[in-house]
């Protein structure tokens, strides 16, 4: 029991981020995706095996203020014992729709922070819960909106749970952009704790090296700082996999390591680990972002 409670008071030590997504909360469904085939222990369980050690959680505000915890109680108790770390991703406000931003949708600031503590307090027990997503996908392309709602959240966070957590902050143009963050957020006495969350797809911004120099690749940030909170490609088109080639080489060179694909499964156009049947895994999608992860660079055939 003693040496139970000690490690309950050490702070989960993460490696190198190699994660997923596993949504569904912040939707109607109100529960994680797949479930209608198998409990979600069935996909983590074969996650670990496959050498992922963080999940992303999204949630939305309905979903905390309804108070209809089960779904998300259960994913979190699995994740701690199965030796995931979890991130909370706030993912959107209503559960039927995209938001511009976290209060452009008749929710106050106050109420989103609300929400932001009500969730932590919920699961602050957790070592392995160690962060969370201040804001899924800002919209816009001013890095000032940003500020009103993130500065808030991270203070409010501190005052009530000091030193506890680690704040992931999405940049601008749909989490594209993270070009001139860094600025302000270096000030922070928790920026050691302050990470910045890149998503891309083929589709978002230009889909080239250039493209990806201006919005993370030379902003000022050691690349341990960055996690690609979001990416992926759809394996029957081939442009979507010669770009994810291209991506994953330019973040092996630029030592960017901590990435979150999304998701295990049941996305149109952001591909996914599993097929629709919520049963069979691509394997050529794992294979090629378990490359990733490996020391060596990724070769592209031809």
């Amino acid at each position: 029991m003693k040496l139970f409670t000690l490690f309950l008071l050490i702070p989960y030590v993460q490696a190198i981020i190699k994660g997923t997504s596993i949504y569904g909360c912040e939707t109607d469904n109100r529960n994680f995706v797949c479930s209608w085939v198998h409990p979600v222990e069935y996909y983590t369980e074969q996650l670990k095996k496959m050498g992922f050690n963080l999940l992303r959680f999204p949630f939305s505000y309905q979903y905390v203020v309804e108070n209809n915890w089960q779904s998300l109680d259960h994913g979190m108790e699995i994740a701690f014992q199965q030796n995931f770390s979890v991130v909370l991703d706030f993912h959107r406000t209503w559960n039927d729709r995209q938001q511009y931003s976290p209060t452009s949708d008749g929710v106050s600031l106050d109420q989103f922070i609300s929400a932001w503590l009500t969730i932590l307090n919920r699961y602050q027990h957790y070592p392995n819960l160690i962060g969370g997503n201040s804001w899924n996908e800002f919209q816009g392309s001013n890095h000032q909106d940003i500020l009103v709602y993130t500065l808030p959240l991270f203070d409010r966070i501190e005052q009530q749970f000091p030193n506890r957590f680690q704040y992931y902050v999405t940049g601008s143009n749909w989490g594209g952009n993270i070009s001139s963050l860094n600025e302000h957020f270096r000030h922070l006495p928790y920026y050691n704790r302050i990470y910045y969350s890149v998503h891309k797809y083929s589709w978002s911004g230009t889909a080239d090296e250039a493209d990806w120099e201006y919005s993370f690749g030379n902003v000022g940030v050691p690349p341990d700082k960055i996690v690609v909170g979001e990416f992926g490609w759809m394996e029957n088109k081939p442009e979507q996999v010669e770009w994810a080639k291209r991506f994953i080489a330019y973040l092996k060179r630029k030592n960017i390591r901590n990435t979150i694909y999304w998701t295990i499964a049941h996305s149109v156009d952001t591909g996914n680990l599993y097929q629709d049947d919520c049963q069979i895994i691509k394997w050529d999608n794992y294979l090629l972002l378990r490359t990733l992860w490996e020391d060596r660079r990724y070769l592209r055939k031809g």
